[in-house]
């Protein structure tokens, strides 16, 4: 092998100490590792423990008697279409409905704008304007509180003949 030459004495001593080092390093980050994964497991297990007794104990948000209503089938001439979605807090603190967005003109909604503290009730009233050619909706509704980042999805939905 024209070209290779053979590594000298202290060439080899810089390599062994290099190796070692470096096996020094994979043994750390072995142990590493294996602490990592254990820190996560117990977090997991802690974690799904606690899951279970918040959600034995209440709620985390509100609760609703139903998330989707169906008008079936309506006509134009049946005129605005109304429903109601009922809600519970039954969560330990106070809950706020900072805001409900629905995506389309033809609906409109009504909401309390107070605080619903523990234990209370209250509606969320929708309005569907069913003018227009037949066809089928099925409409969201997006409902903000002060209990977390997702909002809670309710449907309308129904079918508009002539």
């Amino acid at each position: 092998m024209a070209g290779r030459r053979e590594p000298s004495i202290k060439n080899k001593k810089e390599f062994e100490l290099n190796m070692n080092t470096g096996n020094r390093f994979l043994a750390v980050m072995r142990r590493g590792l294996a602490s990592v994964a254990a820190i996560i497991m117990t977090m997991g297990v802690s974690g799904n423990c606690l899951a279970q007794t918040q959600g034995e104990k209440k709620s985390r948000s509100l609760t609703f008697e139903r998330t989707v209503h169906d008008f079936g089938e309506i006509t134009n001439e049946d005129g605005v279409q109304e429903c109601s979605f009922k809600y519970k807090n039954q969560t330990d603190t106070t809950i706020l409905i900072y805001d409900v967005k629905v995506f389309c003109n033809c609906t409109k909604v009504e909401w309390p704008r107070k605080p619903i503290k523990p234990g209370e009730e209250g509606e969320i009233k929708v309005k569907y304007n069913n003018e227009g050619t037949p066809h089928h909706f099925d409409k969201g509704v997006s409902v903000y509180t002060s209990t977390g980042k997702r909002p809670i999805l309710l449907r309308i939905k129904g079918t508009v003949t002539e």
